[in-house]
């Protein structure tokens, strides 16, 4: 889930990546990925979904849910729209106390655009609670429209039809064998699960994971118990990034020697 590049660029730029694979499905979303990773011979794009498709089959291919204007929900799953919402508004409220007291999360409004919220739903946050004069505290007002901007942009779903690759052949194609994978990102709305059981054949080769989770303790859960049994991590730990959400972010890694 690379998005339009934004953590492989921070990656190279600025934590000395010697290399950064990144794959992206959505078509829109993989055409700004293509023009960021331009100048970057170190950055490979694929556009791609990554899951776990059936074993032998070289045209395995996933339905993928896109909406207008926010490219961060774009799912091979799609959560229902119930917990998208209950997210929203969690994250919003977050972001909103921030914000109040620190002008770089203030800031964060506009570089959120293509990310994973759409930017406009935050202003309207910030805003309304502003002009009510409580700040860092979320009104019941701000609560419905960030609510209404949320379903407006759920009912522009459309589907297109993407590449399906699992790891085990993402790795085949572009890393040799003998290479490690300093640190696998994976945030693709609620696929997480099928992204890992997808790596069945180099899991002594990742030395760090890094997993976004949408659904609640059970998901993370999956996910830690799947990095502890079959990647054999040395550290498994899981965080709630934002209270009262059902957003998990699993980390692994390895002792190093």
């Amino acid at each position: 889930g690379a998005n339009i590049g934004m953590f492989a660029l921070h990656a190279l730029n600025n934590k000395g990546a010697a290399r950064v694979i990144s794959v992206e499905p959505a078509y829109d979303t993989f055409s700004m990925l293509q023009k960021n990773a331009a100048s970057h011979d170190n950055l490979t794009v694929i556009r791609a979904a990554v899951g776990n498709p059936p074993r032998g089959n070289q045209t395995n291919t996933a339905v993928l849910t896109t909406y207008t204007n926010c490219s961060g929900w774009a799912s091979v799953q799609p959560r229902p729209d119930g917990d998208v919402l209950e997210d929203v508004v969690c994250f919003s409220r977050d972001l909103a106390k921030r914000a109040t007291h620190n002008s770089e999360d203030a800031q964060l409004f506009d570089e959120l655009a293509g990310g994973k919220m759409q930017a406009t739903i935050l202003r309207t946050c910030l805003a309304q609670t502003n002009r009510n004069g409580v700040l860092g505290r979320f009104s019941k007002l701000a609560e419905s429209l960030v609510r209404l901007q949320a379903r407006r942009i759920l009912q522009s779903s459309q589907v297109e039809e993407v590449p399906l690759l699992s790891l085990d052949a993402i790795l085949a194609m572009h890393v040799d064998d003998c290479d490690d994978v300093a640190l696998l990102k994976v945030d693709v709305e609620g696929l997480e699960h099928q992204v890992l059981e997808g790596l069945t054949r180099r899991w002594e080769r990742v030395k760090a994971v890094v997993c976004e989770t949408h659904g609640g303790d059970d998901a993370s859960d999956a996910v830690a118990s799947k990095l502890r049994s079959a990647g054999k991590f040395d550290e498994v730990h899981v965080t709630t990034p934002i209270a009262h959400s059902k957003l998990r972010m699993v980390y692994a890694a390895r002792h190093l020697m």
